[in-house]
């Protein structure tokens, strides 16, 4: 620590002196190029995108350079996120983010090697502002790289004096773009319990069916009851092929303007809004519709005008408006006419039948598939017992709850808040062979926080098994791990969604391969070590990777699960010694010796 403060000491006598009068001027702040490979309000897995990010070609070590005049504020480290990046505080009190570096500067690099060097850890969060280490506009403070999440690119940020996000296009800083948004297709969402689409109780996706002078005309579509319009549209720019999000969006009926948008800045605090704001397609994980309404619960920092939702206008069409920053715009029209009626079956009283719900579209307050529809506000479903191992629950957002199926092997527990509406959740499960399915339904309706999931194993358990819950995307055919542990014969986990789940034994250790020399940055090297892992995944903060019985950092690479060795003073030499080791998620140890 000794080493590290005066280390800062010195570096605040080297940098220059922040400007006294404030400029809030911006350069761009990368040599790598001028375009953008994603803009600002993306979405994202599970919150908005908070910057702009520019291409670098697939290449890593441009420069990247200090936007305006500022103080370093903060350094961090993180396996996924923003992996290596900076933050510079201004003059203003307002910041900036730069992210996903290859490397910082050596002055800056020394700093975070004092830090990680005691405990060997590759992460760190170190906040520097109290040392006033000062940098200058136009400095270089570190190179573009592929850090944390993602191909190689620099992130970059302008956050406000309360550190939340803003759209850096609407400084100075601007691209060039003479392009208009691109409509690919709706998607009419069904909003009340008597509502239909094309004789459908779901939604449905429509393409347009004529396109001229950035004109899309998508035809008309039969509907009944409340509806609500998501449109798939996405920007673009001149001179590369990257899909953005839209700036602005309109959704007008003659002169009223029912929705209005603007990308413009969000709290990280309001990110959860994104759930209800971008949303899939039937059949669909992959959120690219954006809804041009306000949902019940959604309070999201983009939208500047959303009217209650309505029946369809037969009249005339509905206009949909899609302008990026610079006033490019294209247009979709889309007509109603009234859906013919359906002989539907409206359920209130009680239904048991577990394929249906499990199966069935699900809304926060009704069912539906093929020709029945359920009422979930009816009393009969308040709380349902389906059968020994189903429960269904109507979950009100301003109260806690906790309940078990009824042979009390499955309990979930959601404190207040957790959902953003009120709705009925289904917890079921069934045990198959050596592994349990659990199903917590709807998975289309998002939560606000995690909740806790409790199984009893009973006759699955075995003193060599190591279980562990793994959220299964019936769209990808895949299975994730869930942070999960056994006590006793009782497994604990917290969920972020509800979904589908699988609860797996992993006893197969981890494979290491064989070390291989490779470039690091400028003529340096350093040996690398790829860690193979088929179900629980590689747990990156228990890797310990010495050379010659030098220990060092390993830095681990997300998207690779690849590590490679860091000391600053490693050089390769003719013969090394490699030691390494490595845990999965499940705690399967690995260790290796090579020599070399």
């Amino acid at each position: 620590m000794k080493y590290l403060l005066t280390l800062i000491a010195y570096l605040s006598s080297i940098f220059s002196v922040a400007a006294q009068q404030v400029d809030t001027t911006y350069i761009w702040p990368t040599s790598a190029s001028p375009y953008l490979s994603s803009t600002f309000g993306e979405t994202r897995s599970a919150h908005f995108h908070a910057g702009l990010d520019i291409k670098t070609w697939g290449r890593e070590g441009y420069r990247v350079y200090a936007s305006r005049d500022g103080i370093l504020h903060r350094l961090i480290v993180t396996n996924q996120g923003y992996g290596k990046a900076i933050y510079l505080k201004h003059n203003d009190g307002t910041y900036s983010v730069y992210a996903h570096l290859q490397r910082f500067i050596e002055p800056f690099q020394h700093i975070a090697d004092s830090v990680r060097l005691v405990d060997f850890n590759y992460e760190m969060d170190l906040p520097l502002e109290y040392q006033n280490i000062t940098v200058k506009q136009g400095e270089v403070i570190g190179y573009t790289g592929s850090t944390g999440v993602g191909p190689p690119h620099l992130h970059f940020e302008i956050r406000d004096t309360q550190n939340n996000p803003i759209n850096p296009l609407a400084s100075n800083l601007n691209i060039e773009d003479t392009t208009p948004p691109l409509f690919r297709s709706l998607m009419i969402e069904p909003l009340s319990v008597d509502a239909s689409i094309n004789q459908k109780k779901a939604p449905v996706a429509i393409n347009p069916v004529n396109i001229e002078n950035d004109v899309y005309d998508f035809g008309e579509v039969a509907v009944a009851g409340t509806i609500g319009i998501s449109a798939n549209v996405y920007d673009q720019s001149d001179r590369v092929n990257n899909r953005y999000a839209v700036y602005e969006l309109l959704l007008i009926i003659e002169n009223d303007t029912l929705y209005h948008e603007q990308i413009n800045q969000f709290d990280f605090d309001q990110s959860d809004q994104m759930f209800l704001n971008r949303v899939p397609a039937p059949e669909s994980s992959r959120r690219s519709f954006q809804r041009l309404f306000q949902k019940d619960g959604n309070n999201h920092p983009f939208l500047l005008k959303s009217e209650r939702h309505s029946k369809g206008n037969f009249s005339v069409p509905y206009k949909i408006i899609a302008r990026d920053f610079y006033g490019n715009e294209a247009i979709a029209t889309v007509s109603f006419y009234p859906d013919l009626e359906i002989p539907f079956i409206y359920h209130t009283q009680a239904y048991d039948s577990l394929s249906f719900f499990i199966n069935g579209y699900w809304t926060e307050d009704w069912i539906s598939m093929d020709s029945l529809v359920l009422d979930l506000t009816s009393y009969k479903y308040q709380n349902l017992l389906i059968d020994g191992k189903s429960i269904l629950k109507r979950v009100y957002p301003e109260e806690s709850y906790g309940f078990y199926t009824p042979d009390f092997r499955l309990h979930t527990q959601f404190l207040k808040d957790t959902f953003f509406d009120t709705l009925s959740v289904l917890a079921s499960y069934s045990v198959i062979g050596d592994t349990a399915k659990i199903h917590l339904i709807p998975a289309s309706l998002p939560s606000k926080r995690p909740y806790s999931l409790q199984f009893y194993l009973g006759d699955l358990w075995q003193d060599s098994s190591k279980f562990r819950l793994y959220e299964f995307d019936p769209t990808k055919e895949s299975y994730s791990f869930i942070e999960s542990y056994v006590k006793g014969r009782t497994l604990t986990a917290s969920p972020s969604q509800l979904g589908e789940f699988t609860i797996l034994s992993d006893t197969t250790a981890p494979e290491i391969t064989k070390p291989v020399l490779v470039s690091t940055f400028g003529t340096n090297q350093s040996y690398q070590i790829q860690v193979l892992d088929n179900l629980s995944g590689v747990n990156p903060k228990s890797a310990i990777f010495k050379i010659n019985d030098v220990q060092g950092i390993p830095e681990y690479d997300f998207e690779s699960d690849t590590f490679t060795y860091y000391h600053p003073t490693f050089k390769p030499g003719k013969k090394s010694t490699i030691y390494f080791e490595v845990e999965d998620n499940a705690g399967n140890k690995t260790t290796n010796t090579f020599s070399l």
